[in-house]
């Protein structure tokens, strides 16, 4: 059960970085049609395929890169659904506890919506909110699965027997509360920025720091905000105005320093509280993420990079969640004792 629940974040961790790569190839209308890609399982090959898709979606030429890329993260996509069903009904016919039961079917509810904000990525052309709740969405999916691991793990050692109810409760130290749950709510605001900023093609508008282009703030035209419903392919390459784009990239800097600010200060009470080996683990995947987006900055977003940025904020937020459980681990510890 533990290896399974495992295997599912690794997958959910891949899915997440696969679904980045799409992104950044601009690949999302690789295959413009869903489930399928032109009408197929997989994208046309031969010449006369290929020139019938072409045929069927003139705005979306076949570019065989792009196709791939979008197909293999909806595959990756559909073995983690799969093995969270497979998982939640194994659970339910072994009858195991509630609280294993209703963790397993909320994840595998949470990846059904997963896969149609998928598809409305697709049907809506990238419009940018969609792309920027589908990437939180696979974030929460992380957290899920995360959550599902730790209950299992939880299940296994007897003398921590969970309550019989729907949902298994995980509590940590009142004075850790606030301060954890801010960083939190911050980080995630923080990874819905980066998808706002991604979605717009605003990764590139300030190339310098701590300004952007010799500016604090730029006189925007309809505001970093905005996103109008448009068709076919007019959002590759970004719809805004450069300005527009500017006040984005300047806000997901700015949620960054508020981000730090507040790590620090959860670091410090850690700290002082003697969980010193949770701030590190604060500390470095943090520490790592802001300075691949400087180096961003000043290597003008290259590919492996700006992947890495991606998966450094799953990194991120999945340690977030290591402390929160870690903290749970040691109140009910304290608790058995």
């Amino acid at each position: 059960m533990i290896l399974w629940a495992k295997a599912n974040l690794l997958i959910t961790l891949i899915v997440i970085t696969l679904g980045a790569l799409t992104r950044l190839l601009d690949a999302g209308l690789g295959c413009p049609d869903w489930p399928g890609c032109y009408g197929q399982i997989l994208p046309p090959q031969s010449s006369e395929n290929i020139q019938l898709a072409n045929q069927a979606h003139p705005e979306f030429p076949v570019e065989q890169i792009k196709a791939w890329s979008e197909m293999i993260h909806r595959f990756a996509a559909t073995s983690l659904g799969l093995s969270l069903f497979i998982l939640a009904i194994f659970i339910t016919i072994k009858k195991d506890d509630i609280a294993l039961r209703s963790i397993s079917f909320i994840a595998l509810a949470w990846v059904i919506v997963q896969g149609i904000f998928g598809m409305l990525t697709v049907t809506l052309r990238i419009w940018p909110p969609v792309v920027t709740l589908h990437l939180l969405g696979g974030m929460v999916m992380l957290a899920l699965c995360y959550w599902q691991l730790k209950t299992a793990q939880l299940k296994q050692i007897q003398s921590r027997r969970l309550p019989t109810f729907a949902i298994p409760t995980f509590t940590i130290p009142k004075s850790l509360q606030i301060p954890l749950i801010t960083v939190i709510l911050i980080t995630l605001l923080q990874m819905g920025l980066g998808g706002w900023t991604s979605s717009h093609y605003a990764g590139l508008a300030c190339p310098d720091l701590p300004q952007c282009q010799n500016q604090w703030w730029p006189e925007t035209v309809n505001g970093p905000f905005h996103a109008p419903m448009v068709n076919a392919q007019e959002y590759l390459g970004g719809l805004l105005p450069m300005a527009d784009r500017m006040a984005i990239q300047i806000l997901h800097r700015l949620t960054a320093c508020f981000l730090i600010l507040a790590a620090l200060f959860l670091g410090y009470q850690l700290y002082l509280q003697q969980h010193k080996k949770l701030a590190v683990i604060l500390a470095i995947p943090l520490a790592i993420q802001v300075a691949i987006g400087i180096a961003n900055v000043y290597l003008l977003l290259p590919l492996p990079l700006a992947l890495l940025h991606n998966t450094g904020a799953a990194l991120v937020w999945l340690s977030l969640w290591y402390i929160y459980f870690s903290l749970a681990d040691n109140a009910l510890e304290s608790r058995y004792e």
